[in-house]
């Protein structure tokens, strides 16, 4: 919590279960303040900060075979469905509720770096790659992206969906922030933003779109 110009512990998700919990990434769910997924190793986490006991894990399921899941992502339209992108290539859909996959995604070797889906699509998944290539899925589509753009000439790293329009940031090795037009034709790259010296890491898309 932030209580003035200070941060206060409201809860300590690492248990005696958990002690060397590695955590890669940790989404809240849209659906509830209560509710975060977080990815460690080849599982993924949930759990309920409403809970008062101390051990606040709900459930935990594996997420990918041997390779760890590098990012999730949970979905804006129905709140037990829960995305992973992982190191063997693959993107995996889950609901969280059951535990049970619900459609897998892969058409290149290449690590998925991060996933996200679409806030203003239903059905549309964006993946960034190792060789820096954006794809967009459609979740009923699931034999080959939508669509395919080469958005970075070395490793990309992030993405993020801007909340409102059909555009996607994305950043990577070469030190470039690419903002991306996601059409039905096609991805077309609107801008190119220059980092100072180093690689992007994490981007995040505000409201605001020139």
């Amino acid at each position: 919590h932030l209580h003035g110009d200070r941060f206060t512990l409201h809860s300590d998700l690492i248990t005696k279960d958990h002690e060397s919990f590695n955590c890669c990434d940790a989404k809240w769910s849209p659906f509830s303040d209560s509710t975060i997924a977080t990815a460690e190793k080849c599982s993924v986490l949930i759990w309920n900060l409403n809970i008062s006991q101390k051990n606040k894990l709900i459930t935990e399921f594996r997420a990918a075979e041997q390779r760890g899941v590098n990012k999730i992502s949970f979905s804006h339209y129905q709140k037990n469905i829960l995305l992973t992108g992982s190191h063997d290539s693959k993107i995996r859909a889950f609901d969280i509720y059951n535990r049970k996959s619900i459609f897998e995604l892969a058409y290149t070797d290449e690590i998925v770096r991060d996933i996200q889906f679409s806030p203003i699509f239903e059905h549309q998944i964006a993946a960034i790659y190792e060789d820096g290539v954006l794809a967009v899925w459609d979740t009923r589509k699931t034999d080959q992206p939508l669509l395919k753009f080469q958005a970075h000439t070395e490793p990309a790293f992030c993405l993020s969906w801007h909340p409102e329009e059909p555009f996607i940031a994305t950043g990577g090795r070469d030190k470039k922030i690419r903002i991306c037009n996601i059409k039905s034709s096609g991805i077309v790259c609107r801008y190119t933003l220059h980092a100072m010296n180093n690689p992007v890491s994490r981007v995040s898309c505000g409201k605001e779109m020139p």
